[in-house]
C-alpha cells in the first residue's frame, strides 16, 4: 500500500492511516489488539480500511 509514494511522504501517511483507522474503523484495532493476530475475521476488515484510505490519500 506505501510502495507508490515517496519516502518523506510516507510519515505523513502513516499518521493519517491511524487517525482514519481511530475514527471510521476503530472495531480494527480493538479486535487486533483483543486477539494478538491479523486473522480471517480481521483481514478482509483490514484490507477494506486500507483501500478505502488509499483512495482518500491519493486524492
Amino acid at each position: 500500500y506505501i510502495d507508490q509514494y515517496e519516502i518523506d511522504v510516507i510519515r505523513r501517511y502513516e499518521e493519517e492511516l491511524y487517525q482514519f483507522v481511530e475514527t471510521k474503523h476503530p472495531e480494527i484495532f480493538s479486535l487486533i489488539k483483543e486477539k494478538k493476530v491479523i486473522d480471517d475475521e480481521i483481514e478482509p476488515k483490514l484490507i477494506s480500511c486500507l483501500d478505502e484510505f488509499r483512495d482518500i490519500f491519493a486524492a
